[in-house]
């Protein structure tokens, strides 16, 4: 009876270390299972970014300066890959592994280990999570650059507030994690400059820790040199991006600033109501609405209890990055990626409420506790299962969704790879550029807007091009409308 007490309690102890190794067990398994073919396709965002990838060259850096950090990335994964949806995605399947890694260490910090391990398993399973994990987008590194300025911000000041309580081992060790963090931060924000309204993020990262007493108190009292050196490496690293601006004048800074297009009210209003209202879309590469109805009630609640808590250190945090990202999400609705980070600070103060408060109903009585543990693992599994039910069923049978994906890519590619002699692929003129990558893999390849005499021709259905001639073989997708991708002659 005793034995069995005491390993009661043993196991007990280690509840977070399992927790733990279940979420990213799950978190693996949710963002690399099959990346590369679901969803089946390239979306407009991932054949603009793989185009300027493919393209990328090092003599065109100071010309191609917004989301820079990006292009290089995927750059290098064609490079080593070759030109396919895996190379196009594994960059954002690397970045979103080790964003989802960070948001989990930056919870556990921010809070207790089981707000932690619970936000964390609604974190990983939601819809906008996972598209973002399987988008070739320049919006997977922006989103991994503000997971990093926050989780190095949070270890300086937990650093700098703990460092009177170690001995003289364990401060040599928080001195050296506060400059790495230091210096993450720096390149962070310098390199969150480069892509597309990232500057609004920073100049409000800025403006935060100006405000936050405790940031304010480290700046003043961090010597001059150190400062320097900070701002000097952020010089350095936006070199590119300033000399981008000179050479590439107001079309490049419109660009950047993603001030470019037309608005009205009626607009913003369907943003807002694309965003968070009830029917299934597609926007910018993601599905919409990004949360669901019981995810979204949570993170209200969560936003009652910061609004209330306005003068607490996650105030400070959370409510102006709120505030800035859904006014871009509103303004521009592709940005509506912004929203991840704070979506998921907001669920984790909002399951903080409702333990708590449940908590502090029966403080001691332990069935009501047991009961909340029951509901509490009811309600996450439920959201759990309806968050992965909801992604895989817009993915496969929702029409905006499936048709928003272009499947003559990958079709193309692979009838290529089986083609030995020169072959001609015949394209649309706005389509050139992406599929010229091709032939740095495949050297017979000539891509072209017209179809050739005397050639082996590949004609895209999207091409538009009629022939006389009867086509040797037609490559379908399973669409019952549209279905017809390439047609060989």
């Amino acid at each position: 009876m005793k034995s069995d007490l005491v390993q009661q309690i043993t196991l007990y102890k280690y509840r977070y270390i399992a927790g733990f190794g279940v979420l990213f067990l799950l978190l693996f398994v949710v963002v690399i299972w099959q990346f590369w073919t679901l969803p089946d396709g390239l979306s407009a965002g991932e054949m603009t970014a793989a185009t300027a990838a493919g393209h990328f060259s090092f003599s065109k850096v100071f010309s191609e300066t917004v989301n820079l950090p990006w292009t290089i990335l995927e750059w290098l994964s064609i490079k080593i890959l070759g030109a396919s949806t895996f190379a196009f995605r594994l960059p954002a399947v690397i970045l979103m592994i080790l964003s989802a890694g960070g948001l989990i260490l930056l919870l556990k910090k921010w809070s207790r280990d089981n707000i932690a391990v619970i936000s964390g398993f609604l974190t990983v399973t939601s819809v906008l999570f996972i598209s973002l994990s399987r988008s070739g987008t320049p919006a997977v590194m922006t989103t991994f650059l503000v997971v990093m300025i926050l989780l190095s911000a949070l270890t300086i000041i937990r650093s700098i507030e703990r460092f009177g309580e170690d001995n003289e081992k364990n401060q040599t060790r928080r001195t050296w994690r506060t400059l790495l963090a230091k210096i993450t931060l720096s390149v962070a924000l310098a390199l969150l400059c480069y892509q597309a309204a990232g500057v609004y993020l920073v100049a409000m990262f800025v403006v935060m820790g100006v405000l936050h007493p405790k940031t304010r108190l480290i700046f003043i009292k961090s010597k001059l040199w150190k400062i320097i050196v900070g701002a000097l490496t952020g010089l350095v690293v936006m070199t590119p991006l300033v000399l981008g601006f000179i050479t590439g004048g107001l079309v490049v800074v419109k660009q950047w600033l993603m001030v470019d297009g037309t608005w009205s009210w009626g607009q913003l209003s369907t943003n807002l109501s694309t965003m968070f209202g009830l029917e299934i879309g597609f926007v910018g590469g993601f599905i919409t609405p990004v949360v669901t109805l019981v995810s979204l009630i949570i993170v209200l609640l969560g936003l009652m209890k910061t609004i209330t808590d306005f003068f607490s250190a996650r105030s400070y945090l959370v409510l102006p990055f709120l505030v800035i990202t859904l006014t871009l999400a509103v303004w521009r609705v592709e940005l509506v990626y912004l929203l991840f980070v704070p979506l998921t600070l907001l669920t984790a103060v909002g399951i903080e409420t409702l333990v708590h408060e449940w908590y502090s109903l029966f403080p001691r009585n332990p069935y009501a506790r047991l009961l909340a543990v029951v509901i509490l693992t009811a309600l996450v599994f439920g959201l759990v299962w309806a968050q992965l039910a909801r992604f895989s069923l817009s993915q496969n049978y929702d029409v905006s969704v499936i048709d928003s994906y272009n499947q003559e890519y990958s079709a193309a590619r692979t009838v290529i790879s089986q083609e030995k002699d020169a072959v001609t692929l015949v394209v649309r003129p706005d389509q050139q550029k992406l599929y010229q990558i091709l032939q740095y893999e495949f050297p017979f390849l000539t891509v072209t807007t017209e179809s050739k005499k005397d050639s082996r021709n590949i004609i895209l259905d999207s091409a538009r091009i009629n022939s006389a001639d009867i086509p040797t073989k037609i490559i379908t997708n399973s669409h019952s409308k549209n279905a017809v991708l390439l047609r060989i002659y």
